[in-house]
C-alpha cells in the first residue's frame, strides 16, 4: 500500500507512520504535482487506486487516465467518506434561510467523473441508496 497525499503535509513522516502497518509506503514529500510522474514511473505496479472524496478524484481523474498503462489499468475505488450535497441540503435546511437547495443537482455535479470509477464506497446505507439511485438515471 502507498499512501500519496495531494497537499504537502506539515506532519513529521515518523507520525504519518503511527496508523498504518509496517508495510505500508508513505510519499510524504510528494504532492498532486507529482502524481504523474510517480505514475509514470510506477506503471503496472498497482492493482487498485483508492481515493478518498469526490474532490480529490476530480483533481486527479485524468492524471490518472494519461499516465496509467491501458493494458494494466489498475481498478478506480472512490471512497465518498461522506456525499457532500447531502451535507449541504442539510447546512441549507438547517440555516433558516429561505433558500432553495438543488441536491439532484449538486448529486450530478458531485459525481460528474464517478463513471471512471470501477467501485463507489458510501459511508451509510441512505447514501448508498443516494448513490444507486443517481447512477439508474
Amino acid at each position: 500500500m502507498t499512501l500519496f497525499a495531494l497537499a504537502e503535509s506539515s506532519f513529521d513522516p515518523g507520525s504519518l507512520y503511527c496508523d498504518l502497518p509496517d508495510t505500508a509506503e508513505v510519499m510524504h514529500d510528494r504532492t498532486i504535482s507529482d502524481l504523474s510522474n510517480f505514475l509514470e514511473e510506477r506503471a503496472g505496479y498497482y492493482d487498485a487506486f483508492w481515493i478518498a472524496r469526490t474532490h480529490n478524484f476530480d483533481a486527479i481523474a485524468d492524471i490518472l487516465g494519461d499516465s496509467v498503462a491501458v493494458a494494466n489499468t489498475p481498478r478506480i475505488i472512490l471512497d465518498t467518506e461522506a456525499i457532500a450535497a447531502v451535507r449541504d441540503a442539510q447546512r441549507a435546511a438547517l440555516s433558516g434561510v429561505e433558500q432553495h437547495f438543488d441536491v439532484d443537482a449538486a448529486l450530478a455535479h458531485e459525481f460528474i467523473q464517478a463513471q471512471r470509477c470501477d467501485t463507489i464506497v458510501a459511508v451509510s446505507s441512505d447514501e448508498a441508496q443516494r448513490l444507486r439511485a443517481l447512477t439508474a438515471m
